[in-house]
C-alpha cells in the first residue's frame, strides 16, 4: 500500500499542521523530511504513470484507480490532480521475540510451572507479548492498561 500525494496535498504536508509522522530526533516529519531523509520509501514523477513505474505497479492500474477517486473524492477534497505526484512506499520492520515473559493479567511474571514469581511485573515491552504498536500515540495505550 501506498500513500499517494498530488502537488497541492505535497505542498499542504510540507508545513505545520499538517505532519506526516512523527520520527526519532524530530518531533513532527513532514513531506521534504522523507524526500530527504528516506529515499527508499519516497518516490515523486510528473505523471502517475511515471510514478506507477517508480513503484512497481501497473501504470494503467494506477491511472484507472486515481480516475476512478478523482471521480468520487472523499467529501472536502478535491482529488488527486496536480503533478507532481508522489508515493510514500510502506516501511518493512518487525519487533519480533523468539520467546518471552509469561504473564497474568495483573502483569505478573510467571515461573515454568505457571505459578507467580513473588515481587516480578513484566513492564513496558517485555510484557506485551509481541503486540506491533506503530504511530503516534498508540503506545500510550499500553501504557495506561499495562501500567
Amino acid at each position: 500500500a501506498y500513500i499517494i500525494l498530488d502537488g497541492r496535498l505535497a505542498k499542504a504536508f510540507s508545513a505545520w499542521p499538517n505532519y506526516i509522522s512523527t520520527a526519532p530526533g524530530v518531533a513532527y516529519a513532514y513531506l521534504p523530511d522523507y524526500r530527504r531523509n528516506r529515499k527508499d520509501i519516497y518516490h515523486s514523477a510528473r505523471s502517475l504513470s511515471g510514478l506507477a513505474s517508480k513503484i512497481g505497479v501497473s501504470p494503467p492500474t494506477l491511472e484507472v484507480t486515481i480516475a476512478d477517486y478523482n471521480r468520487n473524492p472523499r467529501p472536502g477534497c478535491a482529488g488527486l490532480l496536480e503533478p507532481p505526484f508522489i508515493a510514500l512506499g510502506p516501511v518493512r520492520s518487525w519487533l519480533l521475540t523468539e520467546g518471552g515473559l509469561r504473564i497474568s493479567a495483573s502483569m505478573e511474571v510467571l515461573s515454568k510451572s505457571g505459578q507467580v514469581i513473588p515481587g516480578l511485573y513484566a513492564a513496558g515491552a517485555t510484557g506485551q507479548g509481541g503486540i506491533i504498536l506503530e504511530g503516534h500515540g498508540h503506545h500510550l495505550g499500553w501504557a495506561f492498561t499495562s501500567g
